[in-house]
């Protein structure tokens, strides 16, 4: 087996995200389960902090005392940072890395992609004259998103490949959508929900997703008065373990710690918080297995048939196409250059007899580069039969032997397909040239096979020929294209 492998042996690392309006307890909680995480897994590293917002120094003091390790971190908001950061947790044996938040680092790239499109732009209008100088970028564009989030998919694949507890902090932001009132009959914008104010499919990425919210709830012993609530709701849970759990979490040890008299009291507190907490997020780190590390391949390798002039295979494909129906139309044109009732009634034939239909509107769309070439033949061959087109310009017409015929054979031992052309056909020798004319014969024979058999042995005589390998990967991967194509047509009839 080449890709197949063994799986199901476990996930070893945390890979957890919280997000939540202002004081809802992300820092906290994210905090807390941080020094968990290392208890719970007997790690000895210490515990990172990447800062963006100046949390990090409310929370250095506790997680000292937890895990005996001054924190390190980074305070900064550049995407760059963050990814540098990154590489160094894991040189220095980080336990856990939090990062909080990783909407300022979305923004700062966000940010820092504009500034650097208006200084392109900046440094263009100082060559050209003021006629062709554009305007600066006010913001973001369709076109700059797709960049955007290459930039960031850098992060998200380190984040869910690197062998390395980490948790992410992310403000939230509302879901809208327009919903019709049934009052007034007019539509209205609405909160539908809430996500995580980072890159779009970033939030997918967490396998432990948390939702923090505060509550504001009536002290009923004080009038007018009210008691905040804090609660954790597990958004998503790949182990499924906790999965819509939620926790209220109380803040009585944390009021303990912070109005303590003495470290010993302080100390004492916050055990109680992170015991609490740890209670509720044990059973997801328990399903993780210490040592396994599962990653995902996320190098890009899939050939999009892009070419050295940067066209994928559709703009090639069309390009042939207009290329195709303005030769048919050249060759029409030239045959009845007229305007007159029994001129246009040729012409109008001639496109009938290459493709049942008078509609040239359905010619332009509807048929492939190889049914346009393969046709435009068939207008030639009728043209040369009426004296209107000389033999001489005609494509080599590609004939390929019956199954029960044996191919050609060349002075290599190898199959090569058979040509019958009015026109000389090309050499076969390693100068061969690949005309578009012999490219569209290729097409053809293929395009035209009766059934499967017919088209694995055209193709097998094809893909053995000293011309087909000569070729190059272009015109391999169009013709191995058409075949894929045919085989679907022919499966579906069937």
């Amino acid at each position: 087996m080449a890709l197949l492998q063994t799986l199901g042996k476990g996930q070893g690392h945390l890979k957890a995200g919280f997000l939540g309006f202002q004081g809802s307890g992300k820092t906290m909680t994210a905090t807390l389960l941080a020094i968990g995480t290392r208890r719970h897994f007997g790690l000895d590293g210490p515990i990172a902090f990447f800062d963006t917002e100046g949390g990090s120094e409310y929370v250095a003091q506790l997680i000292q005392q937890f895990t005996g390790q001054e924190l390190l971190g980074v305070r900064s908001r550049a995407f760059d940072d963050l990814m540098k950061t990154s590489l160094e947790c894991l040189e220095a044996k980080v336990s856990v890395l939090i990062v909080d938040s990783v909407t300022h680092v979305w923004r700062e790239t966000c940010d820092a992609y504009l500034k650097q499109v208006n200084d392109r732009i900046r440094e263009r209008n100082a060559r050209v004259p003021a006629d062709r100088r554009r305007g600066f970028k006010t913001s973001l564009e369709f076109q700059d998103w797709n960049p955007l989030k290459a930039i960031w998919q850098r992060w998200a694949d380190w984040f869910l490949n690197a062998p390395l507890h980490v948790i992410i902090c992310g403000r939230a932001g509302n879901v809208y959508h327009m919903e019709k009132d049934e009052e007034s009959g007019k539509k209205e914008l609405q909160v539908v929900g809430v996500k995580m104010k980072v890159e779009g499919e970033f939030g997918y990425e967490p396998s432990l997703l948390v939702e923090m919210d505060r509550l504001e709830i009536p002290d009923p012993h004080r009038q007018g008065r009210f008691l905040t609530r804090r609660v954790a709701v597990v958004k998503k849970d790949r182990f499924s373990i906790l999965d819509g759990a939620d926790l209220e979490i109380d803040s009585a040890p944390l009021r303990e710690a912070l109005q303590a008299k003495t470290p010993e009291q302080a100390t004492a507190a916050m055990a109680v918080a992170l015991a609490q907490t740890m209670d509720f997020f044990t059973p997801h780190l328990a399903r993780l297995t210490p040592g396994a590390h599962a990653t995902v391949d996320t190098t890009i390798k899939t050939d999009a048939g892009v070419d050295e002039d940067g066209d994928s295979a559709y703009a090639r494909e069309r390009r042939q196409r207009v290329i195709a129906c303005e030769e048919i139309q050249g060759d029409l044109v030239a045959a009845y250059p007229g305007q007159t009732a029994e001129e246009k009634r040729a012409k109008t034939d001639l496109v009938f007899l290459g493709f049942r239909t008078r509609s040239w509107t359905k010619v332009e769309t509807e048929f492939t580069g190889a049914e346009l070439r393969a046709s435009r033949r068939k207008i030639q061959e009728e043209l040369v039969r009426r004296g209107k087109l000389d033999a001489a310009v005609l494509a080599p017409a590609l004939r390929i032997p019956p199954t029960d015929e044996a191919p050609s054979v060349d002075a290599s031992g190898q199959a090569v397909l058979i040509v019958e052309a009015v026109a000389p056909s090309p050499s076969t020798g390693p100068d061969i040239e690949i005309t578009a004319e012999l490219l569209g014969n290729w097409e053809d024979a293929l395009i035209t096979a009766p059934d499967q058999t017919s088209l694995a042995t055209r193709w097998a005589i094809l893909q053995t020929s000293a011309a087909f390998k000569l070729a190059g990967a272009e015109v391999q991967g169009t013709l191995m294209a058409i075949r894929e194509r045919r085989l679907v047509e022919m499966a579906g009839a069937a």
